[in-house]
């Protein structure tokens, strides 16, 4: 062999190479001693899968994996190691030898193996191979359709015959469907009498034919819908409703040509058809359906033909009599939902006296209309002046009808009668919302004038409903009523409102607020005075009395709602410099929940300073706490739960900015990265974590998880969690011809395959038919960078090497395949715009 693999990157040294046309295999390093036991390892039938996939990456690594020991595992009893053999193989291989062709045809099962790799993820020096496999008659069904679906081509007319086998079969798998994705249509027009035969025989599901039916012709599928009145009702009406809901063309235009009268009117054919109902004589031919006592089509037709006008809002006189008619009143409650707000004042009115589900319906309607006719305002006020309905189920939505909808005379009659009504706090908060100058009005009406005259005559939960209605439109001379008259039966979920609603108090009700949570034995209603006195504080004195409160022995829930006031407020700077105290030295007990409350307090959107903040509580907290760190990660170990503090800046960084993000965060792990304390402290779960958080945000999470990953590949544990997912985002950041990070996460990847959960989510899930193959894109990588550097540096040879490099790795990964897209075709041509 010529040129010694000793002198070749150590990444290249683990691929196949070709040397004067002819593919070779590295020759291992024969006095290395650690080849020989990892041999021993992989042979070992009683190590588990994981070992044994660890031995047979460590072989690559080393150049001693040669096509006879992989066909070797691609034909053992392990099938889980076979997998990641044929994975290896087809990720990290640059050629595929003939010597291992020649092997996976003497060896059926190896042949499977590798075929399932490539079926999900084809390459095209193994098309040849796996055409010919798919030809192969002697070759069981399953086999041959995943030779098929390697081979990547389109399938003819025999091979057609054999997919739709397949499916038949019950053999339908990811890697079939990707073979139909490629079957010409007139091919698969060829397949529609025996899908026919196949559905009215009840062998195949739909759901499970539709692979076949997505790759027909607008004439196969008129084929198929034309013998579709002769399928059994079940199998007819899904294909029907798959296809409405697909919209396809060729369906449409059929219920079209019904609604014409073209053909005989039928349920199945009105999936849909709410959207093809002009011109109006194709809503005349539905309508005649319903006013016949007993269609022709039967209880099913009409059914249908009500659905499909009620889905248009149609709200004609045939509808109506249709259901009526109905002796369960389904069909009057499925008027009212889809058109009840069309209905005039007295159908509405007759409704809202009927049956009670019937009554629900009509009412919840009114809450639909834009405004109330007087005629109907007045029946609805004269309605809750019925002692039954202000007692029953009717009240809620016939008051807020009223009070969202009705004119202020008809809000301020009604308001006394709703005053003694349960759902009074409800009331107030739609009257406050709504119409807060009627609010204030009709509030003040009962309580200026006399305010113990008043609160005499009211029930002790109106008055604080009231009072409380009065402060949140900032009407303050009520505060001093409204502490008042809480303090003297204070109950805690009133208390959360009026430290939601009520905070413009002053330092004197601040401190009564505060003196009587002192007096206090409930510590829940200890906690709520706490939380209100917390969000109403300005001053000096109750904001050191709250200092008290959250830096001292306090219980957790009044410690909580102390330091929230305190960081939200003007006590903001004193949580502030605790919390860089706790980050510098060892945390206290309560130290948690004040970066808990700081991080709730910080300002929208972040700013520098806030962002550097949330570095710190995330990657300082556990040097300043190493023993509490060392408790979370031995409860938590999978990187995949817990480490809620963590979880907490995740979720506070959403929005954020993705460079200054990652400027803050990076600067904190460089910093700890030159530290051997802060590396042994750090456990890797808590970023794993932290990354886990960011799904939602993926460029955020990228951003963070580039700035993050260097320190995170240092700390203890790191590869045993999955260093993958670190090198997965430093792979996506890196520029220029570096494709060191995209290696490292491709070996990682194929190292730990038995256990890839932790890899998928952040960008290596396998979806080839969503156009997802993040083993494929980090193989394909490499090529596409060397392509880019060749192409800078003008170097037309191995630009055009790089590129069919790539494009052999690529498979089906939709970014990798883009990439391919946008590249120009030499280097004397521009990429498409």
């Amino acid at each position: 062999m010529s040129g010694g693999w000793r002198t070749v990157p150590r990444w290249l040294a683990v691929l196949v190479a070709a040397r004067g046309g002819v593919a070779q295999q590295p020759v291992a390093n024969a006095a290395d001693p650690a080849v020989a036991v990892l041999a021993s390892r992989l042979a070992d039938p009683n190590l588990p899968c994981a070992a044994r996939s660890e031995a047979l990456v460590g072989l690559q690594e080393r150049a001693a994996l040669s096509p006879a020991r992989v066909l070797a595992v691609l034909d053992g009893a392990d099938r889980e190691l076979a997998a990641a053999a044929a994975a290896l193989v087809r990720h990290t291989w640059l050629e595929l030898p003939a010597e291992l062709f020649a092997g996976l045809d003497a060896a059926p099962r190896a042949a499977q193996a590798l075929l399932a790799e490539l079926a999900v993820a084809p390459r095209p020096s193994a098309a040849a191979w796996a055409g010919r496999v798919a030809a192969d008659a002697a070759q069981d069904l399953a086999t041959r359709c995943l030779a098929l679906a390697a081979a990547d081509r389109a399938p003819g007319r025999a091979e057609a015959e054999l997919l739709l086998t397949a499916l038949l079969a019950d053999e339908l798998l990811p890697f079939v469907t990707a073979a139909f994705e490629r079957l010409p249509a007139e091919l698969a027009d060829g397949l529609v009498g025996r899908l026919h035969q196949a559905l009215a025989a009840g062998s195949v599901p739909v759901a499970r034919a539709l692979p076949l039916v997505e790759r027909l012709s607008a004439r196969g599928l008129r084929m198929l819908l034309s013998s579709a009145v002769a399928l059994p009702e079940e199998p007819r009406d899904a294909l029907c409703l798959e296809l409405a809901h697909r919209a396809v063309p060729a369906y449409l235009e059929q219920v079209a040509l019904v609604l014409d009268g073209k053909g005989p009117l039928e349920a199945h054919w009105l999936w849909g058809a709410e959207a093809l109902l002009q011109p109006p004589g194709r809503q005349q031919r539905l309508l005649a359906v319903l006013a016949e006592e007993h269609a022709d089509g039967g209880v099913a037709l009409q059914e249908r033909v009500f659905a499909t006008l009620l889905a248009a809002h149609g709200v004609a006189p045939e509808v109506l009599a249709y259901a009526r008619r109905q002796d369960d009143h389904r069909s009057l409650v499925l008027l009212l939902e889809h058109c009840g707000e069309r209905l005039d004042d007295d159908l509405l009115l007759e409704f809202l006296d009927g049956p009670p589900q019937v009554a629900g319906a009509a009412a919840q309607a009114l809450l639909r209309r834009p405004a109330l006719t007087e005629r109907l305002q007045a029946a609805l006020v004269a309605l809750l002046g019925n002692a039954q309905v202000v007692g029953g189920d009717l009240l809620p939505v016939l008051a807020l009808a009223v009070l969202r909808l009705g004119s202020d005379d008809a809000v301020i009659g009604l308001w006394p009668q709703l005053r003694h009504a349960r759902q009074l706090a409800d009331f107030v908060g739609v009257l406050r919302e709504s119409r807060p100058k009627l609010a204030i009005q009709l509030w003040q009406q009962d309580l200026a004038a006399d305010p113990d005259d008043a609160f005499a005559r009211l029930q002790p939960r109106e008055r604080l409903e009231l009072l409380l209605g009065l402060v949140a439109l900032r009407q303050t001379a009520w505060c001093q009523s409204l502490v008042r008259e809480a303090l003297a039966a204070p109950e805690p979920a009133f208390l959360a409102r009026c430290a939601e609603w009520a905070r413009e108090l002053d330092a004197a009700q601040v401190g009564s607020l505060l003196d009587a949570a002192a007096g206090q034995s409930d510590e829940r209603t200890k906690a709520a005075l706490v939380a209100w006195a917390a969000a109403a504080a300005r001053d000096e004195a109750n904001q050191a009395r709250l200092a008290q409160l959250a830096f001292g022995a306090a219980a957790d829930e009044v410690q909580e709602a102390a330091l929230s006031g305190l960081a939200a407020g003007p006590g903001r700077a004193r949580c502030l410099q605790r919390l860089r105290d706790a980050l510098a030295a060892p945390s206290d007990e309560g130290a948690e929940a004040l970066a808990y409350a700081v991080l709730a307090g910080l300002p929208e959107p972040l700013d520098q300073a806030a962002l550097e903040l949330c570095a710190a509580v995330l990657l300082r907290w556990p040097v300043a706490d190493a023993d509490g760190e060392a408790r979370r990660a031995a409860r938590w170990p999978d990187g995949q739960r817990g480490f809620s503090l963590a979880v907490a800046v995740a979720e506070r960084l959403r929005g954020a900015d993705p460079d200054a993000a990652a400027a803050a965060f990076g600067a904190v792990a460089r910093e700890l990265v030159a530290l051997p304390t802060a590396c042994r402290a750090i456990a890797p779960q808590r970023l794993m974590v932290f990354w886990r958080a960011l799904l939602r945000e993926p460029e955020l999470q990228q951003a963070l998880g580039a700035a993050t990953a260097p320190l995170f590949l240092q700390l203890r544990g790191a590869q045993e969690l999955g260093a993958g997912v670190a090198h997965w985002f430093l792979a996506m950041a890196e520029t220029g011809e570096r494709s060191s990070a995209a290696r490292a996460a491709l070996a990682a990847a194929l190292r730990h395959r038995h256990r890839d959960r932790w890899f998928e989510p952040f960008g290596g899930a396998r979806e080839p038919g969503s156009g997802a193959d993040g083993l494929a894109r980090l193989a394909a990588l490499p090529f596409l960078r060397t392509a880019e550097a060749a192409r800078h540096a003008g170097d037309a040879r191995g630009y055009t090497a790089a590129v069919a490099q790539a494009r052999e790795f690529a498979g089906r990964d939709a970014v990798t395949l883009e990439h391919l897209q946008q590249l120009p075709k030499t280097l004397n041509s521009d990429p498409p715009r």
